[in-house]
């Protein structure tokens, strides 16, 4: 993983969406801090605090600050700080679809 990789997954968003947590995961942990954010069109749900494994951890958790997510948004999964020797980072959304019939 490398330190400031904007838009490392990006995709669109197939349907309206409630976000109520977010969580990563590390398959090999890192002597420092890995670091990462989501971005919804541009702006991140999670303000100013990011979703960060703690050295020599593998998870992690957050409650975002923005939870709806638009039908077709542009959703970005970004790496802010690369932790040395991390590899296998995952993120997961987790929440509930909206305004599905």
């Amino acid at each position: 993983m490398s330190s400031g990789s904007t838009g490392k997954v990006t995709f669109i968003m197939p349907y309206a969406f409630t976000l109520t947590k977010v969580k990563a995961s590390l398959r090999n942990t890192s002597s420092n801090s890995t670091v990462f954010d989501i971005t919804v069109n541009g702006s991140s749900v999670l303000d100013t605090n990011k979703l960060t494994i703690s050295a020599n951890n593998s998870l992690a958790e957050a409650t975002p600050t923005t939870t709806s997510i638009a039908k077709h948004a542009t959703v970005s999964l970004d790496i802010v700080t690369a932790g040395v020797g991390a590899t296998g980072g995952k993120i997961y959304l987790i929440g509930y679809a909206t305004g599905v019939a």
